[in-house]
């Protein structure tokens, strides 16, 4: 029953047209308070189909069936004023995540004409700074069907050096269907990867390369899936499927206006109280909460002083040392975080 649903749900988008999608910064780049959660997938029943299934115009891609077994969430803010931007110089967009007692912080240089990638931290790692020399480019724009990009990357990872070489190439648009719906006007992007391992003292150079596929959707600041094949071994076996789901922006919240001024963080930096200013139509679940970069919860307001309509909640935060904090109000429909400096 399963199988004719999602046939027909195929045939049903193959019949009308389908537009194709141009991806922009403007469209693409995450932003500040965005968060996507990956859901790594089990690869039983894809592994033996054609790398990346079809190409072309118009193209259904079936992934309803997929099988979470682990979620991890990233969470975007400007990299000003973070715990290790100066690390990572240039570097003008940061995400973290947790990963049992590590957290790892992915810093990123995003602008008009790219997505890149400048390093990354991740605490507990006997060296846990991994800058890259030249920034590594993710996505360029525009992005549209036949759009072709090379580039090459030198990385310098705990004294070993890795130069790798890449290309994306666009090679359809259509229809994504995953386990949390369809997605249309969807592009998919071919990237082909050789790194080379030239670490000083080894005689020759251990190379491997693998192909990745990513569908993206002009709007979703993130990829909606991704295929990896190959890896350190080589070969043409998938390794690994991911997708994604977003759960921290305006637009995911339920009970909360969703303009660009659903949460209200002022003054910004400050230095003895800050205050919240929202609208609520319905205060039942609703949450504030106040943490460090590292994720740490500093502070919460209480449930009590969240009324139905607006809000102008006044916190003090004179006992907090210097930095970046994140005020995160959550709802049952998601969150949505700003982020505010605390001076001394």
């Amino acid at each position: 029953m399963k199988y004719i649903l999602a046939l027909s749900i195929i045939l049903f988008f193959r019949a009308g047209a389908i537009a194709q999608p141009t991806l922009s910064a403007a469209t693409n780049n995450p932003a500040e308070g965005d968060a996507f959660t990956s859901h790594y997938c089990d690869t039983t029943g894809y592994s033996t189909l054609p790398a990346g299934g079809d190409t072309g115009a118009d193209v259904a891609w079936n992934y309803d069936s997929l099988v979470s077994h682990s979620e991890t969430t990233a969470t975007y803010m400007t990299s000003f004023g973070s715990a290790y931007t100066d690390s990572f110089p240039g570097s003008n967009l940061m995400s973290y995540y947790n990963f049992g007692i590590d957290t790892t912080y992915t810093y990123y240089f995003a602008n008009s004409h790219y997505l890149a990638l400048t390093g990354s931290y991740t605490t507990n790692f006997p060296s846990p700074i991994s800058p890259i020399i030249k920034p590594y480019i993710i996505m360029s724009y525009p992005m549209t069907y036949g759009t072709k990009t090379a580039d090459t990357s030198i990385q310098l990872d705990g004294g070993t050096y890795y130069i790798a070489a890449d290309s994306n190439f666009a090679d359809g648009y259509g229809t994504l269907i995953l386990p949390t719906g369809p997605c249309t006007n969807v592009l998919r992007v071919h990237v082909k990867v050789v790194q080379i391992d030239s670490t000083p003292g080894i005689a020759g150079n251990i190379s491997f390369g693998y192909n990745e596929y990513y569908w993206y959707k002009p709007g979703f600041h993130s990829c909606l899936l991704s295929l990896m094949y190959g890896g350190y071994g080589g070969g043409n076996y998938l390794s690994s499927i991911y997708y994604y789901t977003q759960s921290g922006s305006p637009e995911a919240i339920t009970g909360v206006n969703t303009n660009t001024t659903a949460l209200e963080v002022s003054p910004n930096p400050a230095a003895d109280v800050v205050h919240m200013k929202f609208t609520i139509h319905d205060p039942v679940n609703t949450t504030i909460t106040l943490s460090d970069v590292s994720g740490r919860v500093v502070g919460a307001v209480s449930g009590a002083q969240i009324s139905a309509g607006l809000n102008d909640i006044a916190y003090p935060v004179s006992g907090l040392a210097a930095g970046v904090y994140l005020v995160r109000l959550s709802s049952d429909g998601g969150s949505v975080v700003k982020q505010v400096v605390v001076e001394r």
